[in-house]
């Protein structure tokens, strides 16, 4: 027969009267009772004395929101428990079948051991002894829940899956396998911390004291961010496994250092894409991050690179290209990706990087298209048509009308043009717009028959992409010679000149800032041409004419300075064009004594190489990968020209002629006033 050492209760009457009893239920050493014992109504206790080890089962234990354990034998739990509070002066044991849910858990002042092989949940108080929990339970579905915990040396977890949602001083924590799972608002707290190969541990809360991972670090808890008060370190072999969302993503922010040993991998998990150009701080480590992970697993509709510097490790979500975009934009995309995954990426670029991208996430074509050095290449195309300009306005320089005795002779004139090259839709080039004026000045000498003639110059242009929102204004000086040979009725004339032009270019970036640039054009310009003069009657003549022209510009390197982000740095270029033209003119012969000398010219002129022009260039500290081209010229164009020349007297000349160069993508107009005097 079960013997009760001693029954105590009390009466608790309500304020209608109604009487609910408390008893405290004490067995005598030993005993046991057959059944069920119920407390009943009422707040009632267990007190249970132990001087041996003791199993106690729920299903005989009906009833009672308190029990006492005295004596330092272990207690074993049974089936499911509900208790208010559970005070244990030995160690305890919860069965496989167990489940202990309370919301007070204290042992006594010995050195205790909580032995969690089923579930529990609730706070521990570990008292004044050196205590440990050795926990093999629990799973995702069904955890063992920590709320808060307190006095306790140590926790070792040989599997199963606990939940931390409290403040948990847990001394020393050695994870040898299951997962270890610290919820959003929790705080662990442990002298050290040791996740072994084959334990996961991770959390979305605080996290005190140092960890060293050999298995598998997993920060946020679907996903979060933990962050640990202390130092970090992987081992090689470890995995630090993180959830990214569109939303939300893990995130580790550490006091101290991290350190990543050879071998240790970052494994990317992901439901969704990242919305392009979003930057995602995976790691941030205060204290500096020494090593780097030596693999990266992440899934293939995550586009995106994993970029590292000395204290931050962050997922760069990468650009989507799109075969609907011109070859200008996606070439910009492919090469801000590159730069992305090189890591060469300045900070400031990588925080702007989301102007890149549209609201619902798709790559922003028109931000995109403001990424290029298209106003330099185009400024190729600048230089090209002012060394044209020099070289017809030269062409006729050297000639002088006159007797066979050799004279000095100057030569003054005004130059004036307008242009515009179409814009390439399906390339995205965009169209260009350019002014140019300048004076030219010369000295001579020579007969009717030979003449050569020293010159030199001033032109000022400006060209405009309004698309891309650029401007690039130039100016620069020039010189030259030039010869002209008659032979009966053909004649020939050459020039050779050089020019040089200072250049600024301002362009709008892709925030709608200006990025500012400063070069150089050097050009080299030589002509050759040969006419023939065909008399038609007394005083006029047709002159058929064919001729080269070579403009050999170079543009030289820049760094773009005003401190934006997306200043490029431009390469260096050289450029070659070689242009072929002929006509008829219709004007008064050589030989006409006539003073008014009008005259009308028609023309085609064909580029025979260097139609294109380019330029490379890359951010900063990157590799000059963007290339980027400019307008491209008309192939053939046709050309109408006329003017007149007024000879004043024997030895002064006033001259003006206007020419029109046409074709669908190239047009062109410029005028030329001048006076030739002869000595």
């Amino acid at each position: 027969m079960s013997k009760i050492r001693d029954v105590r209760g009390i009466e608790i009457l309500d304020s209608r009267g109604n009487p609910t009893v408390e008893a405290d239920v004490t067995l005598a050493d030993g005993a046991l009772w057959q059944g069920t014992l119920s407390g009943g109504a009422g707040n009632d206790g267990l007190i249970l004395g132990m001087a041996n080890a003791r199993t106690l089962d729920a299903n005989n234990l009906l009833g009672f929101e308190a029990v006492t354990a005295q004596g330092a034998a272990m207690l074993t739990l049974t089936n499911g428990f509900t208790l208010q509070s559970l005070n244990v002066a030995g160690d305890l044991t919860l069965a496989s079948d167990a489940s202990l849910t309370t919301n007070s858990l204290t042992f006594g002042s010995a050195d205790n051991r909580f032995i969690i092989n089923g579930l529990f949940a609730g706070s521990i108080d570990g008292g004044a002894g050196s205590n440990r929990i050795l926990l093999n339970a629990g799973s995702a579905a069904a955890p063992v829940r920590f709320a808060a915990v307190s006095n306790i040396a140590g926790l070792d977890m040989s599997g199963g899956y606990a939940t931390v949602s409290g403040d948990a001083d847990f001394g020393v924590i050695d994870l040898t396998s299951g997962r270890l799972v610290g919820l959003a608002g929790s705080t662990i707290r442990a002298g050290g911390l040791a996740v072994r190969q084959g334990a996961t541990f991770g959390s979305a809360g605080h996290v005190i004291g140092n960890v060293n991972v050999a298995g598998t670090l997993s920060p946020g808890a679907s996903p979060g961010t933990m962050t640990v008060i202390g130092n970090v370190a992987l081992a090689g072999g470890s995995t630090t496994l993180m959830e990214i969302s569109p939303t939300l993503s893990d995130q580790l922010l550490i006091s101290g250092t991290l350190t990543i040993a050879q071998g240790a991998g970052l494994v990317l998990t992901a439901d969704q894409q990242v919305k392009p150009g979003t930057t995602l701080d995976l790691i941030i480590a205060n204290g500096g991050i020494s090593g780097s992970y030596t693999s990266i697993v992440k899934p293939d509709s995550l586009f995106g690179f994993i970029v590292q510097d000395d204290k931050r490790i962050r997922l760069l979500g990468q650009f989507l290209n799109n075969g609907s975009f011109t070859p200008q934009v996606r070439r910009a995309i492919d090469y801000t990706n590159a730069v992305i995954s090189a890591g060469t990426a300045s900070d400031g670029l990588i925080d702007t990087l989301p102007v890149l991208a549209s609201a619902s996430g798709a790559s922003n074509s028109a931000a995109f298209a403001r990424l290029t050095a298209e106003p330099y290449a185009s400024a190729t195309q600048m230089g090209m048509e002012n060394g044209l300009t020099i070289a017809h306005a030269a062409r006729s320089i050297a000639r002088l009308s006159g007797g066979d005795a050799p004279r000095a002779f100057s030569i003054g004139q005004y130059l004036g043009g307008l242009g515009r090259i179409a814009a390439d839709d399906q390339a995205g080039q965009s169209a260009s717009r350019s002014r140019s004026y300048g004076l030219l000045g010369g000295l001579g000498i020579g007969t009717d028959r030979w003449s050569i003639a020293g010159f030199g110059g001033y032109l000022d242009s400006r060209q405009t992409l309004r698309h891309l929102g650029s401007q690039t204004d130039a100016d620069g000086w020039f010189a030259g010679a030039a010869g002209s040979y008659a032979m009966g009725a053909l004649r020939f004339d050459a020039t050779l000149a050089y020019h040089q032009i200072d250049a600024d270019t301002d362009r709008l970036t892709p925030d709608g800032d200006k990025a500012h640039g400063r070069f150089r054009l050097k050009n080299w310009v030589g002509d050759l041409s040969l006419s023939y003069e065909a008399v038609l009657g007394s005083d006029w003549a047709a002159q058929p004419d064919i001729g080269l022209t070579y403009v050999a510009t170079t543009r030289t390197g820049l760094r773009e300075d005003n401190g934006s982000v997306w200043a490029l740095d431009v390469a260096k270029d050289t450029h070659d064009a070689l242009f072929a033209d002929g006509g008829i003119a219709f004007g008064r012969s050589r030989g006409s004594k006539a003073r008014f000398r009008p005259f009308v010219r028609l023309g085609v002129q064909y580029q025979l190489q260097g139609r294109s022009v380019e330029a490379l260039a890359g951010f900063s500290g990157s590799e000059q990968g963007l290339l980027s081209l400019g307008v491209r010229r008309g192939g053939l164009v046709g050309n109408v020209s006329g003017g007149a020349e007024m000879r004043v007297g024997s030895a002064l000349s006033l001259f003006a002629n206007a020419s029109q160069t046409y074709s669908e993508d190239d047009r062109r107009a410029s005028a030329n006033v001048g006076v030739k005097l002869v000595f």
